[in-house]
């Protein structure tokens, strides 16, 4: 009872104008069509977005060419800025967890029409975080996409990854240091043997952000061993 009262109470309404809206939903209309939605042209591999006058499907960007990464392909619905920052931010810092279902409603369409994922052959695999950041910030946030996308698409999800050392918070690291930061801080959650069933298939690797690629390269890397077919990346938003 007292859950009917709190939502005639406290309804829910949009993050951005404050907009009163229906249960659940925490956007309006309008502030979600002027989010920053990425547009073409981008890199056919990680998804940066290029300045050229032609658009071609296959064109890479030069960072992909001198170092092709370990994935077939990222895919991102946003840039990294305006709103969505914030509810990324508030989402991952301020635990603001009733923007999760929000934010991860927005990678279905990628799923559906771009990597064309389905139940049988996909698998989704959160980013993990190391242990003990994890308990300090009391959940995973790639994780919770992936329960979200599962309930939502019937993909299953698999936690054959793990962040086996600590590292510095990426986003107050350059570009190089990124990279070395990150050097074999992810491995197999066991041995490969354990995953044989999964040769084959085609991993979608979920995250909130895609920045320089070395937490996806690495993860990917890591993966490698299980003989995955492909291997994607989905995040919200491409810094």
């Amino acid at each position: 009872m007292w859950k009917q009262i709190s939502k005639i109470l406290f309804p829910a309404s949009c993050f951005s104008c404050q907009e009163i809206l229906g249960e659940n939903i925490f956007l309006c209309k309008d502030c979600r069509e002027n989010l920053p939605y990425k547009s073409n042209p981008v890199c056919a591999c990680c998804g940066k977005s290029l300045n050229l006058p032609l658009y071609l499907p296959s064109q890479t960007c030069l960072n992909c060419q001198e170092n092709y990464p370990q994935f077939t392909q990222a895919f991102s619905p946003f840039h990294y800025e305006g709103m969505i920052k914030e509810m990324i931010h508030q989402f991952k810092y301020h635990h603001k967890i009733y923007l999760r279902d929000t934010l991860a409603e927005f990678l279905i369409p990628i799923l559906e029409l771009q990597i064309k994922a389905d139940f049988s052959s996909h698998l989704l695999i959160p980013v993990p975080l190391y242990s003990s950041c994890e308990r300090e910030r009391k959940f995973n946030q790639a994780e919770e996409f992936c329960l979200v996308l599962r309930q939502k698409t019937k993909i299953p999800i698999s936690y054959c990854l793990k962040k086996k050392r600590k590292t510095e918070k990426q986003a107050m690291l350059p570009r190089k240091k990124r990279v070395h930061n990150l050097k074999k801080a992810f491995s197999l959650s066991a041995k490969t043997e354990k995953f044989s069933q999964l040769k084959g298939k085609k991993a979608i690797l979920i995250d909130d952000i895609f920045t320089s690629g070395a937490t996806a390269n690495e993860c990917a890397k890591a993966l490698k061993p299980i003989g995955f077919e492909e291997i994607f990346i989905l995040t919200v938003a491409r810094a």
